[in-house]
């Protein structure tokens, strides 16, 4: 999804709007949602509606970004203090640099099988290397930039589409 924060719209009032959005490889450039100008958003993606909750979005205490990176060996930074979601196919991560990975964070593999996933780490407490795989996609992501890193430090998840998350525990 792509966001656009702070645009006004005809009242005048400061928003955050989708301008976009991206599913399985399909533009849908035309799904263009205010998130904080009344009521729920949603958005048609093939042939399923995505509900959005702005009640949900405006309780939140810890915003999240989300930080899909289009090809590999990327640098990628995410905010020393909110929650941010770096999601895309195993091999536009692999070789990435990502900065700032603790907390809320999130590293989602969306090709990559949860039944089969595993990952190691190698590093320090402040840097390294987590490579992770499920036998057929494999992807080697440096870290820097964080907090207590170490092979405990990484919890992984299903992502509940066929994926594999990567939790900071």
């Amino acid at each position: 999804m792509n966001f656009v924060n702070g645009l006004s719209d005809s009242g005048g009032s400061r928003n955050l709007f989708i301008v976009g959005m991206s599913y399985d490889g399909t533009s849908y450039g035309n799904n263009v949602q205010n998130l904080y100008g009344g009521g729920a958003g949603s958005f048609t993606v093939g042939s399923d509606t995505i509900a959005v909750s702005t009640a949900s979005l405006a309780a939140s205490s810890s915003p999240m970004s989300f930080i899909s990176p289009a090809a590999g060996n990327q640098s990628l930074v995410g905010s020393p203090t909110f929650g941010d979601e770096f999601q895309a196919v195993t091999a536009n991560l692999n070789g990435d640099t990502i900065s700032h990975f603790g907390g809320n964070d999130v590293i989602d593999l969306t090709d990559m099988a949860f039944a089969g996933a595993s990952s190691t780490y190698s590093g320090t407490a402040t840097g390294g290397t987590l490579a992770l795989t499920d036998g057929v996609h494999s992807a080697a992501i440096t870290l820097v930039d964080g907090g207590a890193y170490g092979a405990s430090a990484f919890k992984l998840v299903s992502d509940g589409h066929s994926g594999t998350s990567v939790l900071f525990a």
